[in-house]
């Protein structure tokens, strides 16, 4: 008899700091599994639909969906590629630059967790003084990155692994995560795992959402059940502070519409950063309270009643409008603000593992690039869903058809010509 998977997980605490007086400050209703993409079999099958709520910890300054998705059912088939996103690619690209300076020709070993379909590791597969593994646990996204010879281990990056690895492969001089640290109940694990690998005087390097930035820009697109922890500099610190990790160094990069790459070491051999830049953040992070999240709670309903204004003014004139960019937050977005095949006809998006399947929720259809192109005259708006990848789409639309108009979602709804 095959093991039935419980759907939630519930928790009673803060998963930074096991604070148990953590406060509901968003309730975004129920919603469907961002990257649970319908296909068309599936139409007329009941989608897991879920309550989307946000808590805050105000001892270590951490957002936290509280409940968690059992990630076997998130990750066991994932419909997230990164290197079909061309501006996340040459993030990357960029990113592996700056890891091969810093090394120049010294022999290093790089290990990834969360790696995706190899995105980065790729840029260093034919370096020789460079060993790189890496760390995956979906199944189809791990495949992907096997096939372009990447080392990769199918599996949670743990104790357990960690252990494995070891066993193996030795110690680690760096080890990095990109956009990972969002999606882990067990945040803890993946610190330890780090610490087991990670050589005594190597680097741990995170990239993550940078809770301001979500705020400042109105992101409430970004909070799905697959992203659990939305970081502030306090939590990490806390977080890392247990494991005798310090951190070194803080950068802001403007990737997913706003992050930080935030280098930790054994807090041993670093000093606490003391630039300006880092005093100012934390100055900021004092803010952060009940009624910085009331403000944003006012921010969030008035973006939903203005793109629902544009939307229906246009829908009105017979104009045609259709969606670009079938994003994990583009279900957010379209469910809370309840845009259906009423207002959009369908969505465009580049990656093979979305085109041909249905939004989730409000299953407007995904179709590839090749559709946009047969049918780009009869379109007279683009709503970009993925607002965070605005200017590489406007480019694309653009060079098809020039006539065509964009609505942008976030912060606030405005049309670009």
């Amino acid at each position: 008899m095959k093991k039935k998977i419980k759907l939630v997980q519930k928790r009673s605490d803060c998963r930074v700091c096991g604070n148990k007086d953590i406060i509901k400050i968003l309730n975004l209703g129920n919603m469907p599994l961002a990257g649970n993409f319908i296909k068309k079999k599936d139409l007329n099958k009941k989608e897991i639909k879920v309550n989307l709520s946000l808590y805050f910890c105000n001892k270590c300054k951490i957002v936290q969906v509280k409940d968690s998705i059992n990630p076997e059912i998130l990750f066991s088939a994932y419909n997230y590629s990164s290197s079909t996103i061309p501006s996340l690619n040459n993030h990357f690209i960029e990113y592996s630059k700056k890891i091969k300076r810093y090394y120049q020709n010294k022999q290093t070993k790089i290990l990834e967790f969360g790696c995706n379909d190899g995105v980065l590791l790729k840029e260093f597969k034919n370096k020789k003084n460079f060993f790189c593994l890496g760390v995956d646990p979906s199944n189809n996204i791990s495949n992907l990155a096997k096939q372009k010879g990447l080392n990769i281990i199918n599996d949670y990056f743990n104790k357990k692994t960690a252990d494995n690895i070891l066993l193996k492969y030795k110690k680690f001089d760096y080890i990095t995560a990109s956009n990972v640290f969002a999606h882990i109940d067990n945040i803890h694990s993946v610190v330890e795992a780090s610490k087991i690998v990670l050589k005594d005087n190597g680097r741990l390097v995170i990239e993550v959402h940078y809770l301001l930035d979500l705020v400042k820009l109105n992101q409430y697109d970004f909070f799905y059940h697959e992203h659990l922890n939305y970081y502030t500099i306090n939590s990490l610190k806390y977080l890392f502070k247990k494991y005798n990790f310090e951190i070194e160094k803080i950068e802001k990069i403007n990737v997913h519409g706003g992050s930080l790459r935030v280098t930790i070491r054994n807090s041993n051999l670093t000093k606490k950063i003391k630039s300006q830049q880092l005093i100012n953040r934390l100055k900021k992070e004092k803010n952060v309270n009940l009624n910085y999240f009331k403000l944003f709670e006012k921010n969030i309903l008035k973006q939903k009643n203005d793109i629902l204004k544009i939307l229906n003014k246009l829908t009105l004139l017979n104009k045609n409008i259709i969606g670009f960019g079938a994003s994990g937050r583009g279900t957010t977005f379209l469910n809370y603000c309840k845009i259906d095949k009423k207002y959009i006809k369908y969505i465009i998006d580049s990656s093979p593992l979305r085109a041909g399947k249905f939004m989730p929720g409000v299953k407007i259809p995904i179709y590839n690039m090749d559709y946009l192109k047969k049918n780009s005259e009869k379109i007279d708006y683009v709503l970009i869903i993925a607002w965070n990848y605005k200017d590489s789409i406007i480019k694309q639309v653009k060079k098809i058809n020039k006539k065509i108009k964009f609505i942008v979602p976030f912060p606030y709804p405005k049309i670009i010509n």
